[in-house]
This record gives structure tokens, sequence and C-alpha cells, in this order.
């Protein structure tokens, strides 16, 4: 693993316990194993790594759909595979100590998760339409479906939702893929 992955490792597995705003400069310095110096050469500072860290997760998971997806798997699995990677993965990024920050300090990158969940959504959902395997999607016009479902998950998987109805992102997560499977004939 190179310097800069060390970096955004580091500000990764701190975060989990810390949150976001909570982690310092000079925590990530000591658990990368590296300067500051070093640090201030790969990014301009807190704000930087952290948004490397998030276009890291997001760049692994847009690779684990693709793989899924060509792996030739039910929906079924595609579905539970990528929200189980979301709650582990994501901890650093959607444990209760990031949600938070996400919403308060750190807007900015909240929308660039959820730009890239409703491409990523409206992709898959494509996805399964074309292979024709959920009846729903074959039977309802596309836009009506992804409307629906887009609206379910901009509304209920933000941390304005989550925050104010004291729900952790594992619970949203596990309850919107039963609600929307179940809604796609799918169990």
């Amino acid at each position: 693993m190179g310097i800069r992955e060390r970096i955004i490792r580091a500000c990764q597995e701190l975060s989990v316990n810390r949150g976001l705003s909570g982690v310092t400069m000079d925590e990530v310095v000591a658990h990368a194993g590296v300067s500051k110096r070093t640090v201030y050469r790969y990014f301009a500072g807190k704000d930087d790594i952290i948004a490397a860290a998030v276009d890291e997760f997001l760049q692994t998971m847009d690779q684990e759909l693709e793989r899924l997806i060509k792996a030739n798997l039910s929906p079924q699995e595609i579905v539970s595979t990528i929200m189980k990677r979301l709650v582990t993965d994501g901890q650093f990024i959607f444990g209760a100590h990031n949600i938070r920050s996400i919403q308060q300090v750190y807007p900015h990158i909240w929308e660039k998760i959820d730009s890239f969940r409703t491409e990523k959504f409206m992709y898959l959902l494509n996805v399964f339409r074309e292979k024709g395997e959920i009846e729903i999607l074959r039977e309802t016009d596309p836009r009506i479906v992804s409307a629906i479902f887009l609206a379910v998950a901009q509304t209920v998987m933000t941390p304005e939702f989550i925050i104010k109805n004291d729900l952790t992102f594992e619970d949203t997560v596990n309850q919107v893929s039963r609600i929307m499977m179940a809604a796609m004939g799918l169990r």
C-alpha cells in the first residue's frame, strides 16, 4: 500500500469511532506512520483526505457492483451484497459518528454520495429490467419504478431522516432493502 493509500486508510479507520470531524491531522499522521510534511505533499488538508477517502469508497462500490453484475447473480444476491458492503465498508461514512458530520460539516460530500447513489441505482434497475427477471420491471414504465424507488431512497436514506428518527444507517438500509425487494416480488 502506497503512502497516499495509507493516509486515506488511516482517516477511514480513525473516523469509524471518532467521526469525520473528530479526527485530527495529528492522529491521521500518527496512524498512517508518516510525517505531517508527507501528508501535505499529498493533500492540502483534512477535507481533501476525507474527499479522497469517499472517492475511493465510491470507486470500490462501483467496481463491486460491476463484479456482481458480471457474475450473473440474482437481483436478490446483488442487492444483498451491495447493502452489506455499504454497512461494513462504509462505516467511516455512515457510522453513527459520521452521519451527523456529513450533514452538518460536509454537505458537499453528501451531495456527491447522493449523486453516485442515484446514478448507480438507475443503472442497476436498468440491468434488472434488461434481464427481465423482475415482473414489475417488465410490466411497469421504468420511469415510474425508478422515480418511486429513488424517492424512497432520497427521503429515508438520508442523514436528516436517520438522525431525526434516531435510527442507524444499518437498520435503515436493511429495512428499506426489504421493502424494495418485496415491492419487486423478491424475497
